[in-house]
C-alpha cells in the first residue's frame, strides 16, 4: 500500500503571518516537521506540499524548489480540492493529512497509525485527539477522499478537508484516537506563544533533532511549567 503525506501550508495566517517559514535557529519551521516525516522509510520520496495559487504563497513554492520537495498549488478556500488534484498523479491508496504549523508531528506515533488502517482496513484513522495538540495526524483512503470531493458540498466540507467523511459514519470504517487524561499542551503555532514554545523545545533539543520522543518532549514541559505557561491563553479556532 501506498501513502502520500500532504502538508498543507500557507503564508496567510491572521495571527501569525508567515509562519511556515519563520525560522528558528536559522531553518524554517517547514523544514523541521520535513525532517521529521522522512525518518519514516517509506514517506521519505512521499511528501508533498499543498499551498494555494496565491502570489503570497510564492515563498513556499520557492522553499519546496530549494529543498527538492514536491508541491502543488491550488485553490486557497477549496482545500478538499486542492488535496484531490495534489493526489492525481500519484499511486496513492491513502492520504496523510498533516499542517505546516505542526513541526513536532510525532513519526513514531504516525508509523503506529500507518500500520493499523491497512491492517483493521479503517477508511479514516486519526490519533489528533491522543497526543498533545500539533502532534498528531489524519490518514485517510484515497477513494475516501474521492467521495468527500463528490458529495461534500458544504463550506466546511471543502475547508478542512475530512469534515465530509467524520459527518458520515454509515458510509465509512471511522477510528478516532481519544485520550481524555493527555496532558493538555499546546504544540502547534498560530500565534507568537506558540511560536516561542514550539522554538524553546526545538532549541533545547538542537542536538537530538529530529529524533525527538513524544515522552522526551512532554517530560521537558513538565519540568519546565514556565514554558507552558507562554501560551496557556491561546484557545484553538474552532472549526
Amino acid at each position: 500500500m501506498n501513502f502520500l503525506a500532504i502538508v498543507q501550508a500557507r503564508m496567510g495566517s491572521t495571527r501569525l503571518p508567515g509562519k511556515v517559514l519563520s525560522e528558528i535557529n536559522k531553518k524554517p519551521m517547514l523544514e523541521y516537521l520535513i525532517e521529521r516525516l522522512s525518518l519514516i522509510e517509506n514517506l521519505k520520496n512521499s511528501i508533498l506540499i499543498a499551498t494555494s495559487d496565491l502570489s503570497a504563497d510564492d515563498p513556499i513554492e520557492l522553499f519546496c524548489k530549494e529543498k527538492q520537495i514536491s508541491y502543488y498549488r491550488g485553490d486557497e478556500q477549496n482545500v478538499l480540492n486542492r488535496f484531490y488534484e495534489a493526489t492525481k498523479n500519484s499511486k496513492a491508496d491513502y492520504i496523510i493529512r498533516l499542517t505546516g504549523d505542526n513541526p513536532l508531528v510525532s513519526p513514531w506515533e504516525l508509523k503506529h497509525l500507518m500500520k493499523e488502517i491497512v491492517n483493521e482496513k479503517y477508511d479514516y484513522l486519526s490519533n489528533r485527539y491522543s497526543l498533545p495538540l500539533g502532534m498528531g495526524a489524519e490518514i485517510f483512503t484515497v477513494s475516501a477522499l474521492s467521495e468527500s470531493v463528490k458529495y461534500g458540498k458544504k463550506e466546511s466540507h471543502k475547508e478542512h478537508v475530512t469534515t465530509y467523511i467524520l459527518e458520515n459514519p454509515s458510509k465509512f470504517k471511522i477510528k478516532e484516537y481519544k485520550n481524555p487524561l493527555n496532558e493538555n499542551y499546546r504544540l502547534t503555532v498560530d500565534t507568537v506563544e506558540d511560536f516561542q514554545v514550539v522554538s524553546k523545545i526545538i532549541k533545547n533539543f538542537n542536538g537530538k533533532w529530529p529524533l525527538l520522543s513524544t515522552q522526551e518532549i512532554t517530560e521537558y514541559l513538565q519540568n519546565n511549567p514556565s514554558i507552558i505557561r507562554i501560551n496557556e491563553e491561546v484557545h484553538q479556532k474552532k472549526v
